[in-house]
């Protein structure tokens, strides 16, 4: 694309299909856009498509509507991606409100902000070239009461660039929107994250469940010792453990040393890791890699990432990136060797595997790498993927983030430990889920709009478990948490510490007027919007109780996926209806389903009458979904 003009909407429907996933973001950033500012950040895993979703969300909602949108980034790659992305899908099906927008691209490569025009609906900018010339935004912003901002790779939004912009443009517009898009919400900074987003994590999606979905690859990791011992100063150690810097005599070491250097090509086999990706530790390392590599009849090409103030020089290292990046896209290279240039924002869905030849302590990086490989089969990557991570012999213990720890940051538990679990979780939930459902039991309440959800939303994806003592007497009190609700609980409870100081709540809560108040409050800020199933106010009431006495959210016992699966009634439903099984059948495959000791559902639904009542709902449902496609 060039620096700027007009992207012109294309009249007709949008051939790309967006994932589950990022349909659920959306319907979150509509919600959030009801209130007059926010200052919150949407995290989707690499390869997730958080790019695609926050553009759907403004081509839609905001440059739609002649609003005028700020996107930052710190990487030249991320501002033309970006800008591909919004030229690629502003279809007449995205956008119903204009034939076209104008967009200009910001950076020492593309346009300077002399050139910023008021007709300008969409800038995308370098956040280094708009640091130094903030107030070159002032004549553009003149009399708009919002702006939408969004900040690419967002956990770098606690850098000093960024808070001079951010502040910069709080005083010119009344309502900020402000959204930051990040695969990695950890801290990277001095400054927490949190104080740049206040509003916290609008949605969230774990790289598991991505995984699950076969939209990231399934990852397969493996360790090669290299036998290199180092040592560090420990001012050395301490500043690598700050700043995850390896000193330059290290890094020389490390990038020289023949044995390591061999281990890792001998490493390399294309049959098995097809293209790869390498993250190597400088340029010296990078360009000795390739010498080897190629010796031993491997393609590969090399890109660094370089900083220069000189605009020509940065233009002819962009240019010979590019083409290599575009040799490997078209498969004329196997390997591509880089150094600090290929963690963020380059889509490469070939690669099936990565190197690791570099360790870092930042666990935002490590997630970065691995996430260079795990562009699942749905989107247009791999099914399975390698990450090969080469390990030297620190003798002052680094704590060096590991590659297949940072994946599994849960504890795996064995089969029979997750067995028992399970059974327990549910016997505790199924009270509370019958207490909160029984009115299906009731043939006069009308509960048609509950059950047109897909059933697997109306099983709990957990609950918070806890005690509340009423006049002495303990009382246990459980809050189901839906796929409705889980996003909004997550951020009450996020919030509630800054609540309970704004209203200077010390200890615990007795007044039902100023519980019924708070609770009011809380209805308002978290729960906007139709849920389905929806939050119980008396739910709010309790954790607001509990939050008081304690200064900490109860605790939360999820259910697996799979486990909830394992009680999806719409698949009972399902085989019955294809397997044609008659009255007889029928009885039998119920019967043996309610009394087996391996199913869940006698513990689930507490009650047989309960089950069939809900069995015959999904059942109907089936049967009038047939008859429509007849007719």
């Amino acid at each position: 694309m060039i620096g700027a003009g007009e992207i012109r909407v294309k009249l007709k429907h949008n051939p790309k299909q967006l994932y589950e996933h990022q349909v659920e973001a959306l319907e979150v950033l509509k919600e959030i856009d009801q209130h007059e500012s926010f200052k919150s950040v949407l995290v989707i895993p690499t390869g997730g498509g958080k790019t695609l979703t926050a553009c759907w969300w403004l081509l839609n909602g905001v440059l739609n509507n002649k609003k005028k949108v700020l996107w930052l980034a710190h990487r030249q790659l991320l501002l033309e991606q970006a800008a591909k992305t919004f030229e690629l899908n502003a279809y007449a099906d995205v956008m119903t409100n204009r034939w076209g927008f104008n967009y200009r691209i910001i950076s020492g490569t593309h346009q300077s902000t002399q050139m910023i025009e008021r007709t300008d609906d969409l800038l995308i900018v370098s956040k280094d070239s708009l640091a130094k010339r903030v107030k070159s935004l002032d004549r553009w912003l003149k009399g708009e009461k919002e702006l939408y901002i969004i900040v690419d790779e967002a956990h770098h939004a606690s850098a000093p660039t960024y808070e001079k912009i951010l502040n910069h443009l709080q005083t010119k517009v009344p309502n900020m929107k402000l959204l930051g898009l990040t695969a990695t919400p950890f801290r990277s900074d001095a400054r927490h994250l949190s104080e740049v987003f206040p509003d916290d994590i609008a949605y969230k999606i774990d790289l598991t469940d991505l995984i699950k979905r076969g939209i990231l690859s399934l990852p397969h990791f493996e360790e090669c010792q290299t036998d290199l011992v180092l040592e560090l100063t420990k001012e050395e150690q301490k500043k690598l453990e700050l700043e995850d810097w390896i000193p330059s005599e290290i890094a020389i070491k490390i990038a020289k040393h023949k044995l390591r250097n061999a281990i890792i090509v001998r490493q390399y086999d294309y049959k098995k890791y097809g293209q790869t990706i390498v993250f190597a530790i400088n340029r010296v390392h990078a360009l000795v890699l390739k010498s080897l590599f190629e010796k031993s009849g491997v393609k590969c090409g090399v890109i660094i990432s370089r900083e220069t103030d000189d605009i020509l020089e940065m233009k002819q290292f962009g240019a010979e990136n590019e083409a290599v990046i575009t040799a490997y896209q078209c498969g004329e290279i196997n390997i591509l060797i880089n150094v600090n240039i290929l963690t963020e924002g380059v889509d490469l869905p070939q690669t099936r595997s990565v190197f690791l030849t570099r360790p870092t302590t930042s666990a935002t990086l490590m997630t970065q790498m691995i996430g260079r490989a795990l562009r699942g089969s749905k989107a247009g990557g791999t099914n399975e993927a390698y990450i090969v991570s080469f390990i030297d012999d620190w003798q002052d213990k680094i704590n060096w983030v590991n590659a297949k720890t940072l994946m599994n940051e849960q504890k795996e538990l064995r089969e029979g430990e997750l067995s028992d679990r399970v059974e327990k979780i549910y016997e505790q939930i199924s009270l509370a889920k019958l207490e909160e459902y029984i009115h299906l039991l009731d043939a006069s309440i009308d509960t048609t709009q509950l059950e047109s959800i897909p059933f697997i939303k109306r099983i709990p994806l957990g609950m918070y478990a806890f005690t509340l003592v009423d006049r002495g007497i303990e009382r246990s009190h459980q809050i189901l948490i839906y796929d409705s609700t889980k996003r909004r609980y997550d951020h009450l409870i996020a919030q509630l510490p800054q609540f309970f100081n704004y209203h200077q709540i010390k200890g615990e809560i007795t007044s039902p007027h100023l519980l019924q108040k708070l609770s009011d409050i809380c209805a308002r800020r978290c729960f906007l919007g139709e849920l389905i199933p929806a939050y119980d106010e008396r739910d709010v009431k309790a954790l607001l109780q509990y939050f008081s006495v304690h200064q900490e959210a109860p605790p939360f016992i999820p259910f697996e996926q799979l486990d909830r699966e394992r009680v999806d009634l719409s698949k009972v439903a399902q085989t019955i209806i294809d397997e044609h099984l008659t009255r007889s059948e029928q009885r039998a495959y119920i019967d043996q389903l309610w009394n087996s000791p391996e199913s869940l559902f006698s513990i689930y639904f507490h009650k047989k009458v309960f089950f069939m009542r809900q069995l015959n709902i999904e059942l109907r449902k089936l049967v009038e979904g047939e008859t429509r496609g007849v007719s």
